[in-house]
């Protein structure tokens, strides 16, 4: 251990100068009593040495190898490159999904009858960051919206996801980035920003906030344009950004890939899609046949398409008859469920081509779901800095996808602004899967269930 290397090097130091003062008491006696000249050897040796050795010590103080405790509250000195267990990833993984379904039901009850598509991902690691500089009740609060209860896991677990998101890969383009940008010359804590660039992988920049807001408006703005081959813009107004700014959060998630199985585009209809109202509209339906991960009950039907490579797929959960019920019993566990229910079957597959771009602005969501103390007056960031009293000024999320019959382009980002407190062949006929009113989808990583995006069509031409 970091412990007992530091006292084996404490104990040779002084095993050596021990040795050396012995052998010097003893020279010095045998000099006396033959008066000649010795060799000044021991010297050279206490001399080097002690150097080396006192050196060590004091590397072991300042880098201690031992992993510094948190417990529960933010963390301020997450280690680095550490193993992460099966179990801590398998739990944070649930974490997200029940976060996911959480904030699934909260904004859908803010308008229920409107197109949603968002980044579960993304959030969560914008919130993650944010949660290891805080403390106290505040982070409390933002644990228990995460379902998480320890920061040092999450950040382990972080660490791991961002790293295996942007692992290349020739079937399908799928990237993250996070940003922390600081106001320059503003003294957050070394311990902070070493657990964002190391755990988070995230950038540090330094901008004037005060002086020059708009130039540091466009150059966030840039960046997340780009993480994102320029499909989320603006992801901050011109006002996001003022004197009370010190620290922007960002993250952008980007993904692009074809289907395993691509649809012929001859055969993409004009058909009726049947809205909540009983209206209808026409959109471009596409059509195979194929064989899918399929399974269905009293309620809904759920069928899973793979893109190239067969690591990442979309899911879609479409209603027998009402989304509204099928959204009442939405939650992490009814997802597993749901998806226990699939297995192998060929599928006449209806799907209409869609593209969405949404825009939240989520202070009064994340209020909503049990986190107020962090946009009040009250709100304890002390380990991003203990410089002045700092509290969430601003959550804004931007999302985009579209899907036709080539495949899927999808792109999220998030933007937390913290202010002073101012195959098997199955012989039974194919499943008919008509996609023809509202549904749900997501996009997940079909290695560990992460769930990148979703959303619900309720319009495709809106």
């Amino acid at each position: 251990t970091a412990l007992s290397r530091k006292s084996w090097l404490y104990i040779l130091g002084m095993v050596v100068l021990v040795w050396n003062a012995y052998y010097i008491t003893v020279l010095t006696i045998y000099m006396k009593k033959n008066t000649m000249k010795t060799s000044v050897s021991p010297l050279i040796k206490l001399a080097v040495l002690s150097p080396i050795i006192l050196h060590l010590l004091t590397a072991c103080q300042t880098n201690p190898l031992t992993t510094p405790s948190n417990t529960g509250s933010g963390s301020s000195n997450i280690v680095i490159n550490q193993p992460v267990n099966e179990t801590q990833q398998r739990q944070t993984l649930d974490s997200i999904q029940r976060f996911n379904a959480d904030f699934y039901r909260e904004i859908n009850t803010a308008s229920n009858d409107k197109n949603q598509f968002y980044s579960p991902f993304s959030l969560y690691t914008a919130m993650g960051m944010l949660y290891q500089g805080s403390n106290g009740q505040t982070a409390n609060e933002i644990a228990k919206v995460l379902h998480a209860d320890n920061a040092n896991v999450l950040a382990q677990v972080s660490q791991q996801l961002m790293t295996d998101i942007n692992q290349p890969n020739s079937d399908y383009t799928l990237k993250s980035a996070n940003g922390l940008w600081v106001q320059k010359n503003y003294p957050i804590k070394p311990s902070y920003q070493n657990t964002l660039a190391n755990n988070y992988l995230a950038q540090v920049t330094n901008l004037d906030f005060i002086g020059q807001s708009r130039q540091a408006t466009n150059i966030i703005n840039n960046y997340i344009a780009n993480q994102t081959n320029q499909k989320i813009q603006d992801l901050l107004s011109p006002d996001a950004i003022h004197a009370d700014t010190r620290v922007i959060l960002t993250n952008a998630v980007y993904f692009k890939s074809d289907w395993a199985t691509p649809f012929n585009k001859r055969m993409t209809q004009l058909n009726d899609f049947t809205l909540t109202d009983g209206s209808k509209v026409k959109v471009p339906m596409m059509r195979q046949t194929s064989f899918f991960r399929y399974g269905e009950n009293a309620d809904m039907q759920i069928v899973t398409l793979p893109y190239r490579g067969d690591k990442l797929a979309m899911t879609i959960i479409l209603p027998k008859a009402s989304l509204a019920n099928i959204e009442k019993s939405l939650s992490a566990d009814t997802l597993k469920a749901w998806h226990s229910l699939q297995s192998n079957a060929e599928v006449n597959l209806f799907l209409p081509s869609f593209k969405l771009e949404t825009s939240y602005g989520l202070n009064d969501t994340f209020r909503n779901l049990g986190m107020p103390t962090a946009f009040s007056n009250m709100a304890d960031f002390s380990g991003i800095t203990t410089q002045e009293k700092l509290a969430v000024s601003d959550i804004i999320h931007k999302a985009f996808i579209e899907v036709d019959e080539t495949g899927t382009e999808a792109a999220a980002a998030t933007g937390i602004t913290v202010s002073v407190t101012s195959a098997i062949i199955d012989p039974i006929p194919p499943k008919t899967f008509r996609a023809d009113h509202p549904f749900i989808f997501m996009i997940e990583d079909t290695r560990n269930g992460n769930v990148l995006f979703m959303g619900k069509v309720m319009n495709p031409k809106q």
